[in-house]
């Protein structure tokens, strides 16, 4: 399943949009099949994908109830990008931009590296998304 993740990360990070959607989609068929001790933290790629890649309300909100089930301890800018992306698909602008200035907040705060420009990058996709675009249920 992390090998999924880390391919779906790859290919977002490529701009490779259906690849990445295509590699999370394997990966939730993993999680599926794997133990339920998996963290919280494992959860938000499938929320912020679900919603920002593949566009589905009720497959992002899905993996929102696991993730909340799972009652995360660790409120990092992924938890808060996955919660802004969660919001943005169901409409809830305002909530979205909350929880997006957050997680844009705590990725500003990284290191200059290359995996902290990927956490960069996927608040800036998700920031053209809220203040640009229309969202696409």
């Amino acid at each position: 399943m992390l090998l999924r993740l880390y391919a779906f990360s790859y290919f977002l990070d490529q701009g490779k949009f259906t690849e990445a959607g295509s590699e999370l989609g394997e990966a939730a068929l993993i999680y599926d099949q794997s133990p339920s001790d998996i963290s919280a933290e494992l959860l938000t790629p499938f929320v912020f994908g679900s919603a920002y890649i593949l566009r589905d309300s009720s497959g992002a909100r899905q993996w929102w109830t696991q993730l909340e089930a799972k009652k995360p301890t660790r409120f990092n800018g992924d938890y808060w990008l996955a919660s802004s992306a969660l919001h943005w698909i169901e409409a809830n602008f305002q909530d979205a931009i909350e929880a997006w200035e957050k997680a844009n907040a705590l990725a500003q705060g990284l290191p200059k590296a290359g995996a902290y420009e990927f956490d960069r990058y996927c608040c800036s996709l998700l920031r053209h998304a809220l203040y640009d675009s229309p969202v696409v249920k």
